[in-house]
Parts: structure tokens; sequence; C-alpha cells
């Protein structure tokens, strides 16, 4: 780091004459030496006329040798130019600048040494006063060592933290963290959402004895207090709120401070709706050849196949059913909404350019089919979703303006400049999009805004500024 020093900034000795005025010159030369870890007499144009130092790497680096010599030979290339600069500098204000310069060790680790360069009145030349920060950089790297190997065990901790909540996430036994305090529940997964009859947020947060029977609520609450504090594993049958008779295990574990406890409920859960016809479309998901999702009319998933996990690059089914497919599919849910527009008012529809998004949080772009059907009086919608690795080749350009009489933007190079062509390319581009998102929502002007990303404004200055007021399908 290169630090400003003036000789405003420096308070002198006022008795200076007092002071030193009787001392001989060697010690003056004692003085300078044991200011500084290394001391170098240089004259006007650099060249080195005496040395002073304290360190034993100097020592190893034959700094006696250096008399005689360049200051700007004695260290590496990249710090050749500070050496300069400072020269220049101490010549003109008769102090420099502080500055880091490496030293060259031949087959060694270069030694860093932090310069100052100074002059005075009768001194013929300057000197260059020097600290040695091999030490320092020790010193910090071994706290940068030191930060690297929390940053990894950190990330090891992470790591098995996120494993164990996906096996709590994915596991198909109704299970909850409950509060051993207060008796709230604290996490829950998907399976006790699905057996309670709610969603994991509505179970977090809210008191664990909600869930048991009135009359027996007291005596359940009381025997898990005692399994928190005698710290065994207790089995409870009771009836619960909802009318259905469970068995519920309950295991003490410490966290950090507190004693919390593991529910796990077991018992008869609700009746899965239309079980035949369930297995039906999951044996016919299994078959097909590409990813295949089912949604209902508001876009909740129902079912995947192995190929959409896959492809989502998901652990397992849990992680998306019940969740809206707008979490994977499209840009925004607008690109749903207008699926679904354009399957109620076609039918079937094909090749339908969209994005997914994966697990890892990148995107790749997908063409899908969808179709309708009934299952059990409900309407469902089957998507198929195949990567799109192709270029489609209506974007192609259309030259228009001064472009109309080439067939190829190749042909106007040298005779048209670039930034028309540019511009000329990108009007013509917006105005494909605008209009192909015209198409896919039906002409509706507000989905469109929000699936091009712009305001309504901006799309009615856009379509007045192309000609595509009067638009229709």
């Amino acid at each position: 780091m290169d630090i400003q020093v003036t000789r405003a900034s420096q308070r002198a000795f006022n008795r200076a004459e007092d002071v030193f005025g009787r001392l001989t010159p060697g010690a003056m030369g004692e003085l300078v030496a044991a200011s500084a870890g290394i001391a170098l007499v240089l004259s006007r144009d650099g060249t080195i006329r005496d040395v002073s130092y304290k360190s034993q790497d100097l020592a190893l680096l034959k700094a006696d040798q250096w008399i005689g010599r360049s200051f700007v030979e004695i260290v590496t290339p990249e710090s050749a130019q500070k050496i300069a600069d400072m020269l220049a500098e101490v010549a003109a204000k008769g102090i420099s600048r502080r500055r880091q310069v490496n030293h060259d060790a031949s087959g060694m680790e270069d030694l860093p040494v932090d310069y100052v360069l100074v002059t005075a009145e009768g001194l013929d030349g300057s000197i260059a006063l020097g600290t040695e920060l091999r030490r320092q950089l020790e010193l910090q790297q071994q706290l940068i060592n030191t930060q690297i190997d929390l940053e990894r065990r950190n990330r090891e901790v992470t790591e098995k933290a996120a494993r164990y909540r996906a096996q709590f996430k994915l596991s198909e036994a109704p299970t909850m963290v409950v509060g051993g305090s207060d008796l709230r529940i604290a996490d829950a997964n998907g399976a006790a959402a699905t057996y309670f009859q709610t969603t994991e947020k509505k179970l977090e947060g809210s008191n664990f004895g909600a869930l048991i029977e009135a009359s027996v609520r007291a005596g359940v609450l009381e025997q898990m207090t005692a399994a928190r504090f005698s710290g065994d594993h207790v089995t409870l049958a009771c009836p619960l709120a909802s009318g259905q008779h469970a068995e519920i295990s309950v295991r003490p574990f410490r966290e950090t401070s507190a004693v919390n406890l593991i529910v796990t409920v077991n018992g008869q859960g609700t009746a899965a709706p239309a079980v035949s016809d369930r297995r039906l479309e999951a044996q016919a998901l299994a078959l097909l050849p590409e990813a295949c999702v089912i949604v209902d009319e508001d876009g909740t998933v129902i079912d995947v196949n192995a190929h959409f996990i896959e492809l989502a690059g998901l652990a397992g089914k849990s992680q998306v059913i019940d969740r809206n497919i707008s979490d994977w599919l499209g840009a925004s849910p607008v690109d749903m909404n207008v699926l679904v527009t354009r399957l109620k008012k076609l039918g079937l529809v094909r090749r339908f350019s969209s994005i997914l998004n994966d697990s890892q949080g990148s995107a790749r772009p997908v063409v899908l089919s969808a179709s309708g059907y009934d299952s059990g009086g409900r309407q469902r919608i089957a998507i198929s979703i195949s990567e799109n690795s192709r270029t489609d080749g209506h974007f192609r350009l259309q030259p228009s303006g001064d472009i109309s009489a080439a067939s190829d933007f190749s042909e106007l190079i040298g005779r048209v400049p670039l930034k028309e062509l540019i511009r000329d390319a990108a009007d013509i581009i917006e105005k494909m999009c605008i209009e192909a998102a015209l198409r896919q929502t039906g002409n509706n002007r507000a989905s469109a805004a929000d699936l091009l990303g712009l305001s309504r404004q901006s799309l009615y200055m856009k379509l007045r500024r192309y000609g595509l007021e009067d638009f229709s399908i």
C-alpha cells in the first residue's frame, strides 16, 4: 500500500542543533541504522553508496554486495517503476511516499520491504529507510489460511445440515420438531402437513396441543414435558382433534442450549382420492420418453415422472408435488397463464417455447406440449417437456428501410455504417418479439406487457412506434 507522507505532516525537532550538533558522523549513522530495519544511502541517480540492516534475511540476500549497484537493479521488475517514482519524488519534495517493493531473492521467495526516501540539507543524495514485511505477510497468510479453513468447516456443516434437512423434509412419516419449552411446532415436513390436511407454514409456529383431542390434551402435553426432562423416548396413543386415533412417538434431543422434541405421528391418514386413476396416471407417466408433469387448472402439480425429476435436478417427487409449476416452468407466471389460455381455446398446444428453471438456479430453453383431460370429475393438464436445442428459423431477420435492397446483412458491410445496421436489426427484433407476445397472449395487451417485462405505457408507445396499434391475430 502506498502512503503519502509530506513535510507538512511531520513535526521537526525545535532544538535539533543543541541536541545533535555535537554528534559525530558515526553516531548519526548509528541513529539512521537504528531507525529502520534496512537503510540504504543513495546518490542522486539512485546508486547505492552504503547499506545498513538488522535482518538475517538480508544477509542471505547478500545485501553487502548491493553497494555500487543501482537501487532499481536489486528489486523485482514490477517494483522498478516504484523506485523510479520515489527517486523523482524525493528530488522534488525532499521526501517520497511510502511504498512496498520486493527484492529479488534469486530462487527463494521475494523479500517485501516498505521503503520511504528522505533527504536533508547537506546530504548529497537521499536515504532509503525500509521495514521488512515478510513477518507481516506470514501473519496475513496465516489469517487467510485460518479463514479458508473456517469457511471449509462452515461449508461442511452447511452441507450436512442440508442433507439432514432434506431427509427430514422427504421423509414419508409425518414428523415435526416441537420446542421443548413452549411445545410449539418449530418445523414440520410435507408428510405431516398432508396428514393434518394443512400446509407446512400453518403448522410451523402453532401449538402442538391444538392437534390433540381436547379431553386428553393436558395429559399428553404433560407426558411430553416429562420426556423432555427425562430424555426418554416415549410413545403415546391418543385421539387427535380431527377424530383420528394415532400413535405419537416423542424423542428428546439437544439443540444448542435447549432440549426440543422430535414428534412422529403413526396412524390412519385421510383416504387417498381416486387411487385407481392415480395409479393409471403414474403408469402412463412412467412410460413416456420425455419429461412430463400433470397439473390442475391452477397450475398445482399433481404428479411428475422420473424424466422431469432428472431434468429439473430434483431429489424426488415430494419436492414438486403440491407446488405450482411456475416455480420451474416459465420466465414468469404469465407463461403458464398463456399456456392454459391457449389450451382452453385450442384444446391442444404444441411447441410452446418456454424456460425450465432447475434446482441449481440455472435456466434452459424448453419446448412444451400440453393437453387436457378429465380425471374423476376434475380437469387435469398434462404437459410434456423437451429441451430446445435448435435455433428457430422463424427468427430470421427480414431487412427493412435502407436495408430492404439486400438479402443478407453481410452484403451491406462497407456500404452501410455499422451503427445503422445494429439499430435497424434491433428494431426488427423488438417488433418481432412484440408481435410474438401479442400472438401468445391472444392479443391481450396487459399480459403481453408482463410477458415482455414492460410496463403497459411502454408497450403502447412501442405499438405506436411500429404501427401495431391495430394488430390482430
